[in-house]
């Protein structure tokens, strides 16, 4: 069983990125390297930061930007994941502004084999945070079909290697053009396209039993953790635009 970490980044946030990839030399065990995905013209930035990480090797990828839509670019290499990581049998996501906080190995996110997702009711969220359904049409349209969960409700979020494709060959089919050509379509800002809620949208309507479900934490859904195995937070996310000064007294705490 093959797991790689996937990180998609860009220059701004190189900064953040050298505290994740800190973060999984100090607490990562079992994985089968990191694939750090950036823009071509960030290459060498990234290529000073990802030196120290020797217990999980890293293979850095560039990718050609097209046009002015750059968050568009980053959510296309999201859903190419299974062409970066191509030995891979799972994927798990990992975004610069993320550490992991323990120890962690692959089978934390795995159960009898099958990827850990959290799900919520997009209509239990609107009674508490309706700004988070802002996906829920993006998805819908995407795919094709309703959608009543969302399933980008922590971090990570880890797949099988051969659901990229799919969802891939899914959008193409709906909308009778590429993926890329698709996302390309729609807009940047704001955003008219998302990844961990498509990716998981159609692992729930096409594969759920191929992943492990677990209902979300939240006022009116709340789980036992004890009790509901692979939930355990083994990492944490901050919040990228809210600067790094802000974070970087805890972040050392996390890392080192």
């Amino acid at each position: 069983m093959r797991m790689y970490i996937q990180i998609c980044s860009y220059a701004k946030d190189v900064g953040w990125c050298r505290y994740a990839l800190r973060s999984i030399k100090k607490y990562a065990r079992g994985f089968s390297g990191v694939r750090l995905v950036v823009p071509a013209g960030d290459f060498q930035l990234f290529s000073r930061i990802g030196s120290g990480v020797s217990l999980c090797p890293i293979k850095q990828i560039g990718y050609p930007l097209r046009g002015d839509k750059p968050k568009l670019h980053y959510l296309i290499q999201q859903c190419r994941a299974d062409e970066h990581c191509s030995e891979a049998d799972f994927i798990l996501h990992m975004d610069s502004d993320c550490v992991f906080t323990e120890r962690v190995t692959p089978e934390d996110y795995l159960v009898q084999d099958r990827p850990v997702l959290l799900r919520e009711k997009f209509d239990v969220i609107k009674s508490y945070c309706p700004a988070r359904c802002t996906w829920q049409p993006l998805v819908e349209k995407a795919l094709g079909f309703p959608v009543p969960y969302e399933t980008m409700v922590r971090h990570p979020s880890v797949h099988h290697r051969w659901l990229y494709r799919e969802v891939r060959e899914r959008i193409e089919h709906v909308h009778g053009k590429p993926f890329d050509e698709y996302v390309f379509e729609q807009s940047d800002t704001p955003l008219g396209f998302t990844e961990y809620p498509t990716l998981g949208a159609y692992a729930l309507q096409f594969h759920a039993d191929k992943y492990a479900w677990f209902d979300a934490k939240s006022p009116h859904t709340p789980y036992d953790s004890e009790k509901a195995a692979g939930v355990k937070e083994k990492m944490k996310q901050f919040w990228s635009h809210g600067g790094l000064a802000k974070a970087e007294a805890e972040l050392r705490r996390i890392v080192g």
